[in-house]
């Protein structure tokens, strides 16, 4: 099996490392048994361009927003939200 096709923890453990990383496993987007990176990468398959930008960001701020920022990163969640529910409403206020 190809090693960059496994989930970003599994590739982390058989590399040897488990701890914290602030770059390649920063805390606040790898707590619980799945990582960020992993659901996002689940979420946004077969999503054009733009809709898994989106997509993505409103999973990234959602997922770190109790351990890192707060209630800026909810604005921030928010912010991307509310552009891709533009995107899918004819280009629309929401």
């Amino acid at each position: 099996m190809n090693e960059d096709r496994l989930p970003a923890a599994t590739r982390a453990q058989r590399s040897g490392f488990i701890g914290h990383d602030p770059v390649n496993r920063p805390k606040h987007y790898t707590s619980g048994k799945v990582e960020c990176i992993d659901a996002i990468e689940s979420a946004i398959a077969g999503l054009d361009a733009n809709e898994a930008f989106l997509t993505g960001q409103v999973l990234k701020y959602m997922w770190r927003w109790k351990y890192k920022n707060g209630a800026e990163d909810l604005n921030k969640a928010n912010w991307y939200l509310q552009r891709l529910i533009q995107s899918q409403s004819g280009g629309e206020k929401a």
